[in-house]
């Protein structure tokens, strides 16, 4: 399978892809909310230690460095805000361990594991996986 970019997706569009992804993954349903202001949740779900929350960031041209900034300067203090148990990012941009690492670090205080900092390459992992996603 082709390996995507997704840089021919809006953000709405990505956000979506994400949670109908993850959905499929955990074997849940991702609640979904209208475009506009969405305290930094792009996608809910419940566990049984409480709320998980989805963030999408389609970072097509900024890079991880951009993106770091925009999280330290605002996605951090709306993620605290939301006060949920588990919290996921993913984001269109190719991530290493070192660019995981500062994600987590730029979202100090919010219950954010490097293992559900999703990149690009997760991304398309998951695509693999549930190829019916990709047909939608």
């Amino acid at each position: 399978m082709k390996k995507y970019t997704f840089e021919e997706l809006n953000d709405l569009e990505f956000q979506d892809l994400v949670n109908d992804l993850l959905g499929k993954d955990l074997g849940c349903k991702i609640e979904r909310f209208k475009p506009g202001k969405d305290h930094g949740i792009d996608g809910r779900l419940s566990f049984a230690s409480g709320l998980g929350v989805i963030q999408s960031k389609h970072y097509r041209k900024s890079g991880v460095a951009g993106l770091v900034t925009k999280i330290v300067s605002d996605e951090c203090r709306r993620a605290r805000k939301v006060a949920a148990s588990r919290y996921l990012f993913a984001t269109s941009l190719g991530l290493n361990i070192d660019d995981k690492k500062k994600i987590v670090s730029a979202f100090a205080g919010v219950p954010l594991a490097e293992c559900d900092v999703l990149g690009n390459d997760e991304i398309n992992a998951l695509l693999r996986q549930f190829p019916e996603v990709h047909r939608t």
